[in-house]
This record gives structure tokens, C-alpha cells and sequence, in this order.
């Protein structure tokens, strides 16, 4: 009865602490995919430098901490602006995370801008490259194949896409990378608006990876946790049988 007991415990707080383990990861990396597209296979595209698609319909409407966004702004510095019905784009442009915070207080001091960032920074398609997106019934893919605006005219060309799903999920696809430098933070995450408050949720920094994907949404588990969860947990009950076994042939013995 009391190794089912010290079973039982064992096996709640396991259980709680991986839950509480995946509710916290944010964004994770996840195995790498990538969709490639052709400039044509887009239903928008531009290559001008510090220029957006404007506000545009999402093909559905996606929800995140109770506001509902309809809208979208795909700026070519590698943002996208998420927008409600009634919001306007801010056409921030360029600069940094520090930057974009100062400059997303309004007029009640509130923090209402949500952006979608991938490599953000001064980036660069006016002589090579290109920006666009495609949308489909149950995901919008944001695809970029930009310069920095530092080697703007070198053909350095770094190619990612952000994904953004009818479930509410963020997918981050880089695939390839090449470049000297950038002026600002080549951020990669989530702005995300609390009231008074910013939620910034990194995904990386400081540089454009390569054959690299990240994923924010719904917590899923992580297979390798699982199993070793699940094989201490196989070696506990053996353990504890292989005890109690031992316990009952004293037992007779006496």
C-alpha cells in the first residue's frame, strides 16, 4: 500500500512539472521545414526598400489574449503587424526591440501594437530580392528574400519565412543565411501588448540562423522528456515491486 503511495506522488508532481515545463517554453525550435516560393507564387510582392503591404485581410481571424485580429501590415524591414478591425498600422520601419517599444506608446501611455518578428532589423530587397505573402483556408505565409540594408548591393541574400496558422500557432522557417552585418538586433520573436506592459518572447538574436525552425503555440510535449518520464517512471514500479516482493518472503520467513 505505500509504494502505490510514493507511485502516486511520484507520478502527480511529474506530472505538474511537465506541464508546468511546456506551458513555459514560449517558442521552441522544432525540426526544420521550409516552403519555397517563387516571387510568382505569391498574391502580393514588393521589393522597395522600408515599405509594407498596408493593412490587408488575414484569410481568418486569429485570437491571442482576448483581442481579435483580422488584419495584418507586412512591413519589408522583417515585421508583421497584427491588426483588429479598427486598428491602423503604425509603419514603425526599422530600428530596434528598445526602439520599438518607446515608439508603440500612444496617447493613454498603452502598449497596443502586436508584431511578428523574423531577423527584424534595417533590411533590404531594393536591388536584390524580394518580399510577399501567400495566403491559404488555414495559414498565411509571410516569405522573405531580403539583404541587410549594410550589404544592400553585395547580393548577400538571406531567405526566411514566418507562417502564421488558423490555430493561432507561429511558425519560423530560416533557411538560409548570408550576410556581414546588420545595423540593430536581427530580433526574432514575439512583441506582444499587455496593457501598460510589453511581452517581449525571443526566439533568437543577434543573428539570422540557417536550416533552423520555431514554433509558438499550443504546448505540445517534447518526445524525449516523455520517454525518460516514462522509463523512470517503468524503473520506479519495477523497483517497488521488486521491494515489496523481497518484503513478503521475510515476511514468510518469520
Amino acid at each position: 500500500m505505500r509504494n502505490k503511495f510514493y507511485i502516486f506522488i511520484v507520478l502527480f508532481f511529474g506530472i505538474i512539472f511537465y506541464a508546468f515545463r511546456a506551458q513555459a517554453s514560449g517558442i521552441v525550435e522544432v525540426p526544420f521545414n521550409f516552403i519555397s516560393l517563387n516571387q510568382s507564387d505569391l498574391d502580393w510582392s514588393d521589393s522597395n526598400d522600408d515599405s509594407s503591404s498596408d493593412k490587408t485581410s488575414l484569410p481568418f481571424s486569429v485570437t491571442f489574449d482576448g483581442k481579435t485580429y483580422t488584419h495584418f501590415d507586412m512591413d519589408s524591414n522583417g515585421y508583421i503587424q497584427l491588426l483588429g478591425e479598427d486598428d491602423k498600422p503604425s509603419y514603425y520601419g526599422y530600428g530596434s526591440i528598445a526602439d520599438l517599444i518607446v515608439d508603440d506608446y500612444n496617447d493613454d501611455h498603452k502598449l497596443n501594437n502586436f508584431y511578428i518578428l523574423a531577423a527584424y532589423d534595417d533590411l533590404s530587397s531594393d536591388e536584390y530580392g524580394f518580399y510577399g505573402y501567400k495566403a491559404y483556408s488555414d495559414k498565411i505565409i509571410f516569405y522573405y528574400l531580403t539583404e541587410t540594408y549594410e550589404d544592400e548591393g553585395n547580393e548577400y541574400l538571406n531567405n526566411f519565412e514566418v507562417i502564421l496558422f488558423k490555430n493561432g500557432n507561429i511558425r519560423w522557417n530560416f533557411n538560409y543565411a548570408d550576410y556581414e552585418d546588420g545595423d540593430y538586433n536581427l530580433f526574432t520573436g514575439l512583441y506582444l501588448p499587455e496593457g501598460y506592459f510589453v511581452k517581449i518572447l525571443p526566439a533568437v538574436t543577434d543573428w539570422i540562423p540557417q536550416n533552423t525552425s520555431y514554433l509558438y503555440g499550443n504546448p505540445v510535449p517534447v518526445p524525449s522528456s516523455i520517454l525518460l518520464f516514462s522509463a523512470g517512471l517503468t524503473g520506479l514500479v519495477f523497483i517497488s515491486r521488486k521491494r515489496y516482493a523481497k518484503d513478503q518472503q521475510f515476511s514468510v520467513r518469520l
